[in-house]
């Protein structure tokens, strides 16, 4: 897809989001709105609630007054009176006869209308004209109006009130008057807009909930009705609105007004992103062609974007990136020639690490020098000795690295290389010494399979020592090498040249051996190097199970050295004489010819059994 078509789709896309990021949030406002609103209207609903049932209640009041205040109301309860009667009971007679009585008079226009005397007898019910005599004095309401209190409660769908007939300060009876809770519920659900539900339960009423019924939203409030008597709960209101029908309104205006609003936001979207696209759509094509040619590896693509604004900064940016790009990949390039993999991608992930400076590391260093080499050197053309040299040495550099191994030099046809540095080793000494063998293999297999005589004859020596090195890039802000330096170092490139004593082929210092774990190294003499204080106990390296505990050649030059650090010298020369004989080779020989150099000429008391060498 074009950018142009990108843009038009882009524009769509994102006033459409505006438009559904718009509607989402109105939709979301106008419910919490109409949900406060509801609650409001809620929270007044036991104010309403109440004041009809207050005014019911007073209406009754006044009825109870003009009864109390009638002499014919008042005679017929008399004669029905049982504070009248000696035994307590009001004779049948008179009960019936106080019933036809007070059904003759005019009623109150009560729904239900009910009159008991004041033992609690029934003497006239207005919905069932021939019920007279019920004892109804079991009912706690009856037994309240009687103690002269005023009672309200709820009884099925009729809301009850009664209260005592009191004629010159006795009670005669008491009077019930019942009302249908319709018309209230009716009035009140009018009041609130909600569906009115009144239980008897008087349960506490909660919080306002949320139920889903009939696929829509209801919003629910539970009131309490009270009675006469404060905090008398004689039930509860159940209040309901569905907030989805008031919603359904509210909804179909903002989506009239999003949908119109969305219809002018596009087509406006659609001029700009045209006009927009036309103006971006050159300059990217530019730059989508260069990076392209950079993805192919010419990295000497620049682009030319001259506005003052973004783009022109983007062309920039993306030229200094091109260069950038050129000189990392140089870079890299030039960093494997030199390093392991992992060292260069350490570098490259670290770039912190080519400043110049240095840090203190445990490593084995490694120095590896040809025999013999400067004469056959005489005697070849330059062509011919750097061939020569640089067939020999991309063998060696590759065992450098195939152990993990850093290169650090070439010093003619010698090379140095380290380990653990610059990434740690734990096994830095051990790889050092496979790799070691490993280069003696890869020169011998070279030599060997060389046409010229004067190469067949060359070998090599390798010197071995850890311990604790400075590692940093040496050199100047334009120049500068990673290299390994101090003691360590030295004492690595003297054992090198110690081979030369020894007829040896790998020597390592007892720091790299114990640190290796090496079990086919076998101790050769404790020496002295020029220019350096302190002993070395030196060994040589063989293959791994070249050298066993049981071997002839092996006991006779540990007891010749043995002997000679005792020293028993002309012992040890018959040690090392056998050793020889055994096959030890040019090592034995050359012990045995010190051992008895020092039965000519014993060493000075003092002497701790170390060999002195002079030269480097």
């Amino acid at each position: 897809m074009r950018f142009q078509q990108k843009a038009f789709a882009g524009s769509i896309l994102g006033v459409a989001a505006l438009a559904a990021v718009t509607g989402a949030v109105a939709l979301y406002l106008g419910r919490v709105h109409l949900t406060r609103t509801i609650e409001s209207d809620f929270r007044s609903a036991p104010a309403l609630l109440q004041s009809q049932l207050d005014r019911r209640l007073a209406a009754f009041h006044i009825d109870v007054a003009t009864w109390a205040e009638d002499k014919r109301y008042a005679a017929w309860l008399g004669r029905a009176s049982s504070a009248d009667v000696p035994s307590g009971q009001a004779a049948a007679a008179d009960l019936k006869a106080a019933h036809d009585g007070l059904g003759s008079l005019q009623l109150p226009l009560w729904p239900e209308f009910q009159v008991m005397n004041d033992a609690g007898i029934l003497l006239l019910d207005a919905r069932r004209q021939d019920a007279v005599g019920e004892d109804r004095s079991a009912d706690p309401a009856i037994r309240r109006a009687l103690a002269g209190e005023a009672v309200m409660r709820l009884h099925g769908p009729l809301l009850e009130m009664l209260q005592a007939v009191t004629v010159e300060g006795s009670v005669r009876g008491v009077l019930l008057a019942a009302i249908p809770l319709e018309p209230i519920r009716d009035e009140l659900g009018v009041a609130l807009r909600s569906h009115v539900t009144f239980a008897e339960a008087a349960t506490p009423a909660p919080a306002l909930q949320s139920h889903q019924h009939d696929g829509q939203t209801w919003l629910v409030s539970q009131v309490p009705i009270f009675g006469v008597r404060p905090d008398e709960r004689i039930g509860s209101a159940t209040l309901e609105r569905s907030l989805t029908q008031e919603l359904g309104p509210l909804e179909h205006d903002l989506l009239v007004a999003i949908g119109s609003g969305t219809a002018a936001g596009l087509l406006l979207a659609l001029g700009v992103a045209f006009f927009l696209a036309r103006g971006l759509a050159a300059p990217l094509s530019v730059l989508v062609q260069a990076a392209r040619a950079i993805g192919k590896g010419n990295f000497d693509q620049q682009v030319a974007l001259r506005s003052q604004d973004e783009l022109g900064e983007l062309g920039q940016a993306f030229n200094q990136m091109a260069q950038e790009l050129k000189h990392r990949v140089f870079f890299e390039s030039a960093l494997r020639r030199y390093l392991a993999a992992p060292v260069v991608e350490q570098l490259i992930r670290e770039p912190d690490r080519l400043r110049l400076g240095g840090e203190r590391r445990e490593v084995t260093v490694l120095f590896f020098d040809v025999a013999g080499f400067t004469k056959v050197a005489e005697t070849l053309l330059a062509e011919e000795l750097v061939t020569l040299v640089n067939a020999y040495l991309d063998e060696l550099v590759a065992a450098i690295f195939a152990h993990g191994g850093t290169f650090d030099k070439f010093v003619g046809d010698a090379v140095m290389a380290f380990w653990g540095a610059p990434i740690p080793q734990a096994d830095h000494a051990r790889r050092a010494c496979l790799a070691a063998l490993d280069m003696q293999r890869a020169f011998s297999r070279f030599t060997a399979a060389h046409p010229d005589p004067r190469v067949q004859g060359l070998h090599a020596r390798v010197g071995l020592n850890s311990g604790t090195a400075i590692l940093g890039n040496l050199g100047s802000t334009h120049v500068m090498s990673y290299t390994a330096m101090g003691d360590t170092v030295n004492v690595a490139s003297r054992l090198e040249g110690v081979n030369k004593v020894y007829h040896t082929a790998i020597l390592a210092s007892e720091a790299t051996v114990a640190s290796a774990g090496w079990e086919s190294a076998r101790e050769l003499d404790l020496i002295q190097v020029a220019g350096r204080l302190g002993t070395l106990r030196i060994f040589e390296i063989r293959e791994a199970g070249g050298i066993t505990s049981e071997s002839a050649a092996l006991l006779a030059y540990r007891d010749g050295l043995a002997a000679l650090r005792c020293r028993r010298f002309a012992e040890a020369a018959q040690k090392f004489q056998a050793a020889r004989e055994l096959g030890d080779g040019e090592c034995a020989a050359v012990m045995a010819e010190r051992a008895a150099s020092l039965v000519e000429h014993p060493p000075p008391a003092h002497w701790d059994g170390s060999h002195t060498l002079h030269s480097k």
